[in-house]
């Protein structure tokens, strides 16, 4: 392969890889419009996402945050995803509805 040749397969590669990064981008867009219709999706299926529901919680085994939900609080546990120990929580509620027993 003569160095003209080569020079045209690096032009062609540069081509595609132009090309390519226009799919992707393309790709990308459509990505984030399905993430933000199922964010409202799920919105309208589960209630206002309101952010104050979620917490920040250390791993006391690997130190790692780990978001906890209203949820997961209810539950009682969650395995933390770093080191797998089990964290466990205490839940009360004072809402009418739990009677102070966090169902």
């Amino acid at each position: 392969m003569d160095i003209k040749e080569l020079q045209e397969l690096v032009v062609k590669l540069e081509q595609r890889v132009a090309a390519l990064e226009e799919e992707v981008g393309v790709i990308a867009g459509q990505v984030d419009e399905l993430d933000d219709a199922f964010a409202e999706f799920a919105e309208d299926i589960y209630g206002d996402d309101d952010e104050d529901d979620v917490f920040d919680v250390e791993c006391p085994g690997c130190g790692e945050l780990i978001q906890i939900d209203l949820g997961i609080l209810q539950e009682g546990f969650v395995n933390c995803p770093g080191c797998e120990e089990v964290l466990e929580f205490e839940f009360g509620c004072d809402c009418e509805d739990c009677s102070g027993e966090g169902k």
